[in-house]
């Protein structure tokens, strides 16, 4: 056996693990929660690289789900979650840099502002057979509103997310994104 089939399964042993306690985590702090928060977002952006790219066009997309949990009697608005996305990199004449995304983030409110913070997996998509990580911080700001009524119970949360987010991802070289983040969402 050799290294490259070493470190395969070594990726596949450490993603087995990572998933299993993000699960066990997921359903244990899920009994205690207070809130949800589902939020659809789209983004778009610039791309710095640290490498030469013939025909680089420094522009970033993104699309990704967010499911947020909130702990109970947590008068601060913290809460961690998960995030499912596609992320366009960048375009250059050798092809696109894109990746399917999976993370495990953080939120905390302050300021009437909410900042999040997390690591990303960043799965490639097409010929290249990379998967590098990443990191993820975002500031912004949700605007609640409701709809229904409040006396018979059927009141329903939602809001519009807006948010600046900045993206670290370690591949062949550093590529850096910032985005501006535009979403809705729903409290439940």
């Amino acid at each position: 056996m050799n290294c490259i089939h070493i470190m395969k399964i070594f990726k596949i042993l450490s993603f087995v693990f990572f998933t299993s306690l993000f699960g066990t985590l997921l359903v244990s702090t899920t009994a205690f929660a207070d809130q949800f928060k589902l939020r659809l977002l789209s983004g778009f952006g610039t791309t710095s690289t640290d490498f030469d790219v013939p025909g680089l066009k420094k522009r970033n997309t993104h699309f990704l789900i967010q499911f947020m949990n909130f702990p109970a009697g947590d008068k601060h608005h913290r809460g961690w979650g998960i995030e499912l996305g596609r992320t366009n990199a960048f375009k250059s004449d050798n092809g696109d840099f894109e990746y399917d995304t999976i993370g495990i983030i953080t939120e905390a409110a302050f300021w009437g502002m909410t900042g999040q913070v997390g690591t990303v997996g960043h799965l490639s998509r097409g010929a290249r057979d990379r998967n590098p990580f990443g990191f993820r911080t975002s500031l912004g700001k949700d605007f609640l509103f409701s709809m229904g009524s409040q006396k018979k119970g059927s009141q329903k949360n939602f809001f519009l997310s807006t948010r600046l987010r900045q993206d670290v991802i370690f591949d062949d070289e550093r590529i850096s994104t910032t985005s501006l983040e535009l979403g809705i969402g729903i409290v439940f």
